[in-house]
C-alpha cells in the first residue's frame, strides 16, 4: 500500500464494524510489531487505539477506519468514526410541572 505524501509506510489501513473490532486488534498488533514496536510501549499502544477503535463503534455510527503510519520516530494511528446521514435524537428535558 503507498504512504502518505512524505513517504512513510502505511503497515495498516482498514475499515472496522462491531463486529470486526477484535480481527481489528490482532491485525494493529501485528502491524505494531512488523514496524519495530515490541514490550510494553507497543502492548499499550495497541491498547490506546483499540479504546479509540471502541469508541468510534459505540459513539460514531457503528462503522470507522484504522490508519497506522510509520514514521522515522515510532508508528501514529488515525482513527475515524463514520457517522450517518440519520439525525439524532435529544430526548426532551422535563418541564418544570412534570414529575
Amino acid at each position: 500500500m503507498p504512504g502518505p505524501a512524505n513517504g512513510s509506510r502505511v503497515p495498516l489501513r482498514e475499515r472496522f464494524t462491531e463486529e470486526t473490532v477484535g480481527e481489528l486488534r490482532h491485525a494493529l498488533a501485528n502491524a505494531v510489531e512488523a514496524a519495530g514496536m515490541s514490550g510494553p510501549p507497543a502492548e499499550d499502544f495497541v491498547l490506546a487505539v483499540h479504546e479509540l477503535v471502541v469508541n468510534a463503534v459505540r459513539h460514531g455510527g457503528g462503522t470507522g477506519s484504522l490508519m497506522l503510519t510509520r514514521r522515522p520516530d515510532g508508528v501514529t494511528a488515525s482513527v475515524s468514526a463514520c457517522i450517518t446521514d440519520s439525525p439524532a435524537v435529544i430526548p426532551q428535558a422535563p418541564s418544570a410541572g412534570s414529575p
